[in-house]
C-alpha cells in the first residue's frame, strides 16, 4: 500500500513528507483495521 511517511518534524515548505510503498498492516488480537479510501 502507499503511505505518506513523515521523516522529520519540519515546516511544510521543507517538504518533510515522502510517499512510499509499505507493507499492508495486519490487525493483532484486540485490534481492528479500518480501510480509508
Amino acid at each position: 500500500m502507499k503511505a505518506w511517511i513523515l521523516e522529520k518534524q519540519a515546516k511544510i515548505e521543507e517538504r518533510p513528507l515522502r510517499l512510499a510503498e509499505v507493507p499492508t498492516p495486519h490487525a493483532k488480537d484486540g485490534e481492528i483495521r479500518i480501510k480509508i479510501t
